[in-house]
């Protein structure tokens, strides 16, 4: 999962501050977005300008994603995605234009 490094930490401390006053259960921290990496590439590629992305790949059987569900932890924490991959990585881009 790819987050912007702030949603993360708003996340992590939002969790550590309910652990204070309460019993929290099991929660998932992370975008439920499910990228892979040759999706990641492509859109590095697209934002950067790249000269496009060629995938070697041996695997022979399909590809078995695990994205685990935060409902739990957005609904219990009030917790938010407010910065996407794509919105992040214009972020950084705009950053190493300077």
């Amino acid at each position: 999962s790819y987050m912007y490094p702030t949603d993360l930490v708003e996340w992590l401390f939002s969790t550590a501050q309910s652990l204070k006053s309460s019993h929290l259960p099991c929660l998932n921290i992370g975008s439920e977005a499910a990228v892979t990496v040759d999706q990641l590439a492509e859109t590095v590629n697209s934002i950067f300008h790249g000269t496009g992305i060629e995938i070697h790949s041996s695997m022979t059987q399909p590809r078995v994603n695990y994205v685990p569900s935060t409902k739990k932890t957005r609904d219990l924490l009030g917790t938010t995605i407010r910065i996407d991959l794509e919105k992040s990585l214009l972020r950084w881009k705009r950053r190493l234009d300077r």
